[in-house]
Order: C-alpha cells, then structure tokens, then sequence
C-alpha cells in the first residue's frame, strides 16, 4: 500500500446488514424450516413456531447462559423447546434437521456480494480495512469464513472473544493496535447505533457512518452519526467528504 496522506487511513466495517444480508437470509432460511416442518407434522402453525424461535434466539445471543452446551446444542435445544410448546412430543430428529436446515440456508446467503467485494477491493488500495462483529464466537467465525473475509481485511476481531464488545472502547483500542492507527484517522461503518456507532463515538474515531436503509429517524437520546447512508457501496463518497476531497465533476 502507498504512503496514504489522506485523513481516512483505516476504516472498521460491522458485518451483519451492513456487509452481508443478516435479516433478508434469516427470513429465507426460517421460511424454508418451515417446510421441514409442515411436511413433518402437517396442520401445525409453523408461522407461530418459527416466530418463537426468533425471540427465544434473542435472549443471551442464542447461547446457554449457563455455558454447558455449544452454540449449534442449544440452538437444537431451542428448536426443541418449540416444538415442545406447539404441542409436538414426537421429535424423531425433527429439532436436528430444523436447526441443520436453518444453519445451512442462512450460512449460504450470506456472503459478499460482486458490487460490495469490488468496492473492499478498490477501498483497500487506499485504505486499511478491519472487519469487527459482535455476538457468540462460533457463528460470527462461520459468518467470516463463509464471506471469505480474509482476502478482503487486512484485520478481522471477532468480539466474541473478548470479555467486552462493541460499543466497549476496548475493543476499538484493541482493534486500533492491530491496525497500527490512531483513532483520529480512522473510520466506522455499521448498521446499529447502539453498538457500531455508539462504539465509534466512544472511541472518539475520526468519523461514524449509518446504514439506514429504511430512513429510521434516530431514538430520543441516542447517538447520532456523523454520516447517514442507504447502503454500504456510498462510502466512497462519504470518505471523499471527510477527506476533504473535492466531488468529481459530471
């Protein structure tokens, strides 16, 4: 890489729908375990189970919070209990295929599209690239993995690891120490204002970049970005703004 004189010499990407689609693959993958179990058990309210589902995961990130069972048992357990409460007691390896197919489909939709790789690509010619993610260590080192992450980072923190993840400033100086950059010279990019950009704030970065694909106003009280865009590909022009560089003429 050359000498990089502009403001921007890093920028830290958050990777569920900010790089990848998270929601749009989550809904595919719970519509397609709803197949599995209508052919299962037919005449069931599979809408109602995978919304269940959906709740329970949300508690303590989808993992045991007494820390005995894996990720992919827990989550096999939770699917379980599902069925359980929908008055299904006949499992015949039901949970396993439902978390399996779940698992597979969403794992698989989740990668870099064309137009994003080629925008790592050109970005990392100017620019250290990092990606940092939350959540429980397994699935978000499967998420990189699947994504083929490290051909496009030159650093990868994986949260999950560490006893404190975004917002946590200790995180970001963790981060800043891999990428061998002052705070004042780099850039976060995220779709949640709690973590991504409440976290960029607190580490007192150089600027903060939304993705706020459906325009949502920001809370009463929450943290405000320096810049708003729809979608990930705008950063270019928004780096272009904090740069300070003047806007290419038509």
């Amino acid at each position: 890489m050359a000498l990089n004189t502009k403001k921007v010499a890093a920028i830290i990407f958050d990777l569920d729908n900010t790089l990848i689609p998270t929601k749009e693959a989550d809904d595919e993958a719970y519509e397609l375990v709803r197949e599995v179990i209508e052919e299962a058990c037919p005449g069931y309210d599979t809408a109602a189970m995978t919304s269940k589902f959906r709740v329970d995961l949300g508690w303590n990130e989808g993992c045991d919070p007494d820390g005995r069972l894996t990720v992919d048992e827990w989550r096999t357990k939770l699917w379980e209990t599902t069925l359980n409460e929908h008055g299904v007691t006949q499992y015949n390896g039901l949970p396993a295929k439902m978390y399996a197919t779940w698992k597979k489909e969403r794992l698989k939709r989740m990668v870099f599209t064309e137009e994003i790789k080629k925008m790592l690509v050109d970005l990392r010619k100017d620019y250290k690239l990092q990606l940092m993610t939350n959540g429980p260590l397994e699935p978000q080192r499967e998420k990189s993995q699947v994504c083929e992450s490290n051909v496009y980072f030159d650093s990868i923190v994986l949260c999950g690891l560490y006893a404190e993840q975004k917002p946590y400033p200790s995180v970001y100086r963790r981060a800043l120490q891999e990428l061998q950059v002052d705070a004042d010279r780099c850039v976060m990019v995220g779709d949640r204002l709690n973590t991504d950009i409440q976290g960029g704030l607190n580490a007192k970065l150089l600027s903060t970049v939304w993705i706020n694909p459906t325009g949502a106003a920001i809370p009463e009280g929450g943290p405000v970005p320096h810049h708003t865009v729809k979608s990930v590909l705008e950063l270019p022009k928004i780096l272009d703004l904090v740069n300070g560089t003047p806007p290419v003429s038509a």
